[in-house]
């Protein structure tokens, strides 16, 4: 369960970070 909790934290991340550029 917490495999996919980190999974879509770190993907959430990501887009943030690409869409913050």
């Amino acid at each position: 369960m917490y495999g996919i909790a980190l999974v879509k934290q770190i993907l959430f991340e990501i887009i943030v970070l690409i869409v913050g550029m």
